[in-house]
């Protein structure tokens, strides 16, 4: 059974509602000038909790629709496009740990590896493998503010998460 993993995150993707966000690196030291090497720095970048975050244009016509909702509770269309985009970032979150990554999507999980293939100065290429031996790789931008963006390499739009705290 192929993967559901990246295909849902291309459909999401697909819907225009995630967007890239600028790139910026970071580095760790441990017990004085000691540097962590960039496969290292990426790991720790990549590692944890992550929700969908919005772009601008989709923050701004998800708060005008919330706006609606609120002013006209009896407007169906706009009540029904909060609740699923509501729904839709409350629902997906991605936990990634050194070799796994796991995408929950509401009460269901699924659970791929994942290695680094290169990084640069603000991301890299990961590669993950489901457990049918699917392989798709991607690419991975970090960004201010706690934000990951993936862009995967047969799909035009990409996917945003930003870091649960």
């Amino acid at each position: 059974m192929r993967s559901r993993l990246f295909p849902l995150l291309a459909l999401v993707a697909g819907l225009g509602l995630l967007a890239a966000a600028p790139g910026c690196a970071t580095t760790r030291g441990g017990g004085g000038s000691v540097h962590a090497s960039p496969e290292e720095q990426f790991l720790a970048r990549m590692a944890g909790d992550w929700r969908l975050a919005l772009d601008g244009e989709a923050r701004a016509q998800f708060d005008a629709a919330k706006a609606q909702a609120d002013a006209n509770p009896d407007d169906e269309m706009a009540q029904a496009m909060v609740a699923l985009m509501q729904a839709m970032m409350d629902s997906l979150r991605l936990n990634v740990t050194g070799d796994q990554m796991t995408l929950h999507m509401g009460d269901e999980a699924e659970s791929v590896s994942w290695r680094v293939i290169s990084t640069t100065a603000d991301g890299g290429v990961i590669e993950s493998v489901d457990n049918d031996g699917v392989v798709e790789r991607v690419t991975v931008v970090f960004g201010k503010d706690d934000l990951m963006t993936w862009t995967m390499d047969d799909k035009p739009e990409p996917l945003s998460w930003a870091r649960v705290r």
